[in-house]
């Protein structure tokens, strides 16, 4: 199942870079599934009370990787100025 998803992936990427309608929607949902799938893993090793669902943590670490990225952007532009 691992190797099907990575050579979807790859196959969305190569349609994301050729332009292909709607492969940039369709990339982010299955890598999305996939950190949804890994968060659910890690999380059923934490206290059975836990109040992070696997969706919001994934929902999180987007979060942080876009303000990281607009961070670098940022500094990225002034720095060319």
């Amino acid at each position: 199942m691992v190797s099907d998803s990575r050579g979807d992936i790859t196959q969305l990427l190569a349609e994301v870079r050729l332009g292909t309608a709607d492969a940039t929607a369709a990339l982010a949902e299955r890598v999305f599934d996939n950190l949804r799938r890994i968060a659910r893993g890690r999380l059923q090793h934490e206290r059975p009370n836990h109040t992070l669902q696997p969706t919001a943590l994934v929902s999180l670490i987007h979060l942080l990787a876009s303000l990281s990225v607009a961070v670098f952007l940022y500094v990225f532009y002034k720095a060319q100025r």
